[in-house]
This record gives structure tokens, C-alpha cells and sequence, in this order.
């Protein structure tokens, strides 16, 4: 019987819907279709990975596996030889490390991991160099096929405490050691996350705090949100309670976004409740928007209600905006309706100048309505 080396589109969708990993991976990474030919090496890889729990074809199996959970965890990049080194020992048993030869071990293990199958690809195979000739130096790379079988087969799986230490230890780049914590997190491992993420800051990715808080949120866990919140702003990045603010508002959980945003002013983020009452006025939530202003004042920011002032102004609302600086006058702002009147002035809106003026008036502000003469007499000189 022929078979098509080529599988058609509507081929590989089908495919898709076959419970098999060893389909599911060469549907993933077969060059253009190619599935017949990815089948025939990748099978074989993978049939030789699941067989080698023996020595000494254990050894190779641990540094394949330790590849595979890099890729699938966020560290999907050429690897350190030494990293993949050092993690082995946590995916072999008591006896297979004791029978090892701690000179030669290592050596064999690699070469047998890269050796070809079909002359075609080898489980961990070399990485060429970008501007020269020849491979370059002490790191390898997971093949593609492996790694769509290593997500699927061992999407489960927690690696072993050497394998962490061994990413502490040679991984630099701060997405990937993100991407690591993240993982970390979703597999329970909340003093491996914040490890990660530490590395991750420390070398330069100052979001990675966020980025674990909100998946302690998302998974339902706002006290362990809030507790890496707080390291974060213990290590002065105080932004990360920002996120949760933000994060919760969105979510529907307005006492939620409060208490965030309460804990950020708290942390020294002093806008916390800004941000806060500009999203709910960009939601169309004007009572929870005067709500958030007035904690903002509450916290010692004077101009909140100032802030929705003018974002009501900006967009069309004069009455809204009126009613924001009604408010910051009862909160104690002496000059809202004059600064109104200013704003609409500047704007081209003299009946919304005097109108403010005459509010001002009312308020107690004798002085609005001179000022505004000042200013249309100024404006007639130039």
C-alpha cells in the first residue's frame, strides 16, 4: 500500500483529534506536512527514550528528560551542557547514580543522546554557531520532536529538586526564568517561584513579581497574590500590587481592587487609587470612580477628585465634572470650580467658564469671577 509522505491540511486536522502523543508531536513539528518522514525518526527516538531505563542507557534518558522539562516549562532555548549535567541525577535511582562512573558518565551519556537516528536527528542535537562555521560549544538542543512529546507526556510531571538547582545555577536569561517561576508556581512549588522570579529581577526582568502574583490570583489564591506582592515591595518594587489592583478591578472584584490598592499605598505607590478610579470612570462606573477618588483623598491624595475633574471634563461630561469638583471642594480642594473654570475657558467654552465661575461663587470663591475677566481682557490684548 503507498502512503503520501505529505499529509494534507485538512489531514493534519483530523490528526489533531487522535488521543496519540507520538501523532500529536510529529503533527507539531513535521516540516510542511511531512508526517510520514518525522513518524519514522521521531518514533524511533522516542521508542529508544522509553526503553533506556537500564545502564548505562539510563544516563542519556536523564539528560533528555531534563531537556524536555526545561523546554516545556518556559526555558525552550539551547541548553548548558553543564546544566543538563547537573540536573541528571534527580531523574536516576539510588542505584543507577551509585553504578555511575563519575569520570566518564557524563561523556558517554551526551554522545549517545546525539547520536542520529536514520542518519536523520538525535534527541539532543548540536547548535550551529550564528556567524561561523561549526557548532558551537558546551550546549545542545532539544529536537523539536521530543519536545512536543516531552509537553505532552510529561505535562504532569514536578522535575526533581537538581533540576531547579541546576536552572538557578546556569540560566541567565530573565524571560526564561520567568516563564520558570510561572511554572513553578502552577506546579506548587511557591519557594521554587519566588526563587525563580528573584533571578529573574536580578537580572533584569522587573515584572516577574508580577507576573507570579497574578497567577497565584488567577488560580484562586489571592493571600499568596498579595503575600509575593508584598516581597516585591520589600525588594523595592512596590508596582507589583499595581497589577493586582488592576487585575481584580477587571475581574469584578471591586473590595478586592480596594484592598490592593489600599496595600500599595500602603508600599509607597501613592496613585494606586488613581489608576484605580480612572479604570472604573473608563468603565462607565461613575459612582465606583467618585468611590475610588474619595479613598485616594482619604490616603492623602488631594488631588483625586481633581484628576476625575478633568478626565470628565476631557471627555464631554460637564456635569459630571462638575460634580467631581463639588466633591474636591467638600474634601477641601479651595480652587476646584476655578480650575474648572480655567480648563473650560482654555478649551474655548465661555458659557462652561462662567458656569464654573458661577459655582465657584456659590462655593464661597469670590475671586472667579474677576479672574475670568482678567483672563478674556488678557486674551483680547494678543
Amino acid at each position: 500500500m503507498d502512503v503520501s509522505p505529505v499529509f494534507t491540511g485538512a489531514e493534519l486536522v483530523r490528526l489533531g483529534d487522535i488521543a496519540d502523543s507520538a501523532l500529536e508531536a510529529a503533527r507539531q513539528t513535521a516540516p510542511q506536512g511531512q508526517i510520514t518522514q518525522t513518524l519514522a525518526a521521531g518514533v524511533e527516538l522516542v521508542d529508544r527514550y522509553e526503553a533506556a531505563h537500564d545502564i548505562p542507557a539510563c544516563y542519556a534518558r536523564a539528560l533528555v528528560t531534563a531537556a524536555m522539562d526545561a523546554c516545556r516549562l518556559g526555558w525552550n532555548a539551547p541548553l548548558p551542557d553543564i546544566f543538563l549535567r547537573e540536573a541528571a541525577p534527580g531523574y536516576l535511582t539510588e542505584r543507577q547514580r551509585a553504578e555511575a562512573d563519575p569520570d566518564r558518565w557524563f561523556t558517554a551519556a551526551l554522545l549517545e543522546a546525539r547520536k542520529p537516528v536514520h542518519g536523520v536527528t538525535a534527541a539532543l542535537e548540536l547548535v550551529s554557531k550564528s556567524d561561523a562555521m561549526g557548532a558551537q560549544l558546551g550546549v545542545s538542543q532539544l529536537t523539536d520532536y521530543l519536545n512536543a512529546y516531552g509537553t505532552t507526556s510529561r505535562k504532569a510531571c514536578s522535575p526533581p529538586s537538581t533540576f531547579w538547582t541546576a536552572v538557578a545555577s546556569h540560566a541567565t536569561n530573565p524571560d526564561h526564568l520567568t516563564n520558570l517561576g510561572v511554572a513553578a508556581a502552577r506546579l506548587d512549588l511557591p519557594q521554587v517561584a519566588q526563587r525563580m522570579v528573584r533571578l529573574a529581577v536580578d537580572v533584569g526582568n522587573k515584572s516577574a513579581y508580577s507576573h507570579l502574583a497574578l497567577v497565584h490570583e488567577e488560580a484562586g489564591d489571592p493571600v499568596e497574590a498579595e503575600r509575593v506582592a508584598q516581597i516585591a515591595a520589600d525588594i523595592g518594587l512596590p508596582r507589583t500590587y499595581l497589577h493586582l489592583v488592576m487585575y481584580r478591578e477587571e475581574e469584578g472584584d471591586p473590595v478586592g481592587a480596594e484592598r490592593a490598592a489600599q496595600l500599595a499605598t500602603d508600599a509607597g505607590v501613592n496613585h494606586a487609587y488613581l489608576h484605580l478610579m480612572l479604570a472604573r470612570e473608563e468603565a462607565g462606573d461613575a459612582v465606583g470612580a467618585e468611590r475610588a477618588a474619595q479613598l485616594a483623598t482619604d490616603a492623602g491624595v488631594p488631588d483625586a477628585y481633581m484628576h476625575l475633574m478633568v478626565t470628565r471634563e476631557h471627555a464631554g461630561d460637564p456635569a459630571g465634572a462638575e460634580q467631581a469638583a463639588q466633591l474636591a471642594t467638600k474634601a477641601g480642594v479651595p480652587d476646584a470650580y476655578l480650575r474648572l473654570m480655567v480648563t473650560r475657558e482654555h478649551a474655548g467654552d465661555p458659557a462652561g467658564a462662567e458656569q464654573a465661575a458661577q459655582l465657584a461663587t456659590k462655593a464661597g470663591d469670590n475671586s472667579a469671577q474677576r479672574l475670568l475677566e482678567i483672563m478674556r481682557v488678557e486674551a483680547a490684548r494678543e
